[in-house]
């Protein structure tokens, strides 16, 4: 389990700062990149298991980044999609993601020594393209349990 230790992006005086520079991290490090899972692969989202990291991935985290630990897990997305073994699904019901499909990667990690769930959303878009799209804490964000479990589906 990936130990999150608050100093992934250095010293910061306050979640301003740590937001510009997470932000910064994904601009320069990940965006354009692609990472593999092959769990993905397994229940044929896409042929490849290949999830990319894109500009819309980092407007969607950049606007829903008020917490701390979310920020921090920034530096951790590569290796928590590729490892993560607990995955959910969902049609989009919006009309602004008409016919994409958005899979939900389910995993943990570990802060101050307490488990944390972590929910990492990938999408499908219409051209076959699966890219990141957010991610949460959701018994930081929302104060509730992670929608599954985390235990592995395979």
């Amino acid at each position: 389990m990936i130990k999150v230790s608050g100093k992934e992006f250095g010293d910061y005086a306050d979640i301003k700062e740590l937001r510009e520079k997470a932000v910064t991290y994904y601009a320069t490090r990940l965006q354009g990149v692609s990472v593999e899972n092959e769990n993905l692969k397994k229940i044929s989202i896409d042929k490849n298991g290949i999830v990319n990291f894109t500009n819309s991935g980092k407007k969607k985290m950049k606007n829903s980044s008020a917490k701390v630990h979310k920020l921090l897990i920034i530096k951790y997305l590569p290796e928590l999609i590729r490892n993560a073994t607990d995955i959910s699904d969902k049609q989009s019901v919006k009309l602004t993601h008409k016919k994409e499909h958005f899979y939900y990667l389910h995993t943990m990690v570990s802060v101050e020594e307490k488990a944390i769930p972590v929910e990492i959303t990938v999408i499908r878009r219409n051209n076959g393209e699966i890219q990141y799209y957010n991610h949460t804490l959701p018994t930081e964000e929302y104060k509730k349990d992670a929608v599954v479990s985390t235990e592995p589906v395979l």
